[in-house]
């Protein structure tokens, strides 16, 4: 696997850049029409992303946009594998994360980097390692070359993944070194984890961000990478989010865990179609009625 993607990345980096997305964004729309189940997870997602009913044409065509454009991701992945840090450079525009970093590191207790399947996740990492090497939390695929797949491209951009699972002791080594660690933090997880509100319904997303930022007493900060037409990338990253030892453990899992998808949301609202969420985010028989969810298990 690993030196077929290697030389697909060497075929691709010779084809017109024009031809490359032509044929990424049809692939997309082929998948868009044949795998049913993700699509119709993506057009219930983006219903209520732009607040509308699913049989809104608008939301149809968002989320198809939305395939298409994981597409070019795709596509792209093989040509960010070949590119050196200084070709991404030239890739990028304004960057507002690597300054926002900068000031969170100087508390002394490293940094907690969130984004969200999103634009270009990978470019949105290695965007702020330039100096600092990150420690990626990689979720654990079932095949091993994909995971040593990941490793390596990952590997050559100053980011160490370190798989889901056995990540604990090198993620808080990391952060009492004030290194990075970076997290992907928008899957939902049904009938556990934190309940949060997301576009104005509530859903259930991983706590582990939150209790990590908590346990180390590092900042938080969401950040991102947005796919340009020119085929550039535009870094955003928020403010720094920080624990307060003033409140509940329980209540300030809450409450960061809130004002990190809050960041995530007010992200996907500048491109809600590089928004590449094709698993059910809310729960779907209040996505279908139009009424504010709420997470599995919560009272009425």
């Amino acid at each position: 696997m690993i030196r077929l993607f290697e030389l697909a990345g060497w075929l691709l980096s010779g084809i017109p850049i024009v031809l490359r997305i032509a044929g990424a964004r049809l692939a997309g729309r082929v998948a868009f029409r044949f795998m049913g189940q993700l699509r119709r997870n993506a057009i219930e997602n983006m219903a209520v992303v732009i607040g509308a009913p699913v049989s809104d044409p608008r939301v149809k065509s968002l989320a198809r946009e939305s395939m298409m454009q994981f597409a070019e991701h795709a596509v792209d992945m093989p040509i960010f594998h070949r590119s050196s840090g200084e070709e991404l450079l030239l890739r990028t525009g304004s960057n507002s994360a690597q300054e926002n970093v900068a000031a969170a590191r100087a508390h002394g207790n490293g940094v907690i980097f969130v984004t969200a399947h999103f634009g270009n996740w990978e470019i949105a990492g290695a965007s702020v390692t330039h100096d600092v090497p990150m420690m990626v939390v990689q979720e654990t695929f079932a095949s091993s070359e994909a995971n040593e797949l990941l490793r390596r491209i990952r590997a050559g951009k100053n980011m160490r993944a370190v798989q889901l699972g056995s990540a604990a002791r090198p993620v808080m080594r990391t952060l009492r070194g004030n290194g990075l660690v970076g997290i992907m933090a928008d899957r939902p997880t049904p009938g556990e984890g934190v309940d949060v509100e997301f576009f104005g319904r509530r859903t259930q997303i991983p706590a582990g961000a939150a209790k990590l930022a908590i346990r180390a007493g590092a900042p938080l900060l969401v950040g991102g990478a947005i796919r340009n037409r020119d085929h550039t990338y535009s870094i955003l990253g928020f403010p720094p989010i920080f624990p307060n030892d003033g409140n509940s453990r329980e209540d300030e899992v809450q409450r960061v865990s809130q004002a990190m998808m809050r960041d995530i949301e007010s992200l996907i609202r500048r491109r809600p179609e590089q928004w590449y969420m094709f698993r059910a985010m809310w729960p779907r028989d209040s996505v279908l009625e139009g009424k504010p969810s709420r997470a599995v298990g919560m009272a009425a």
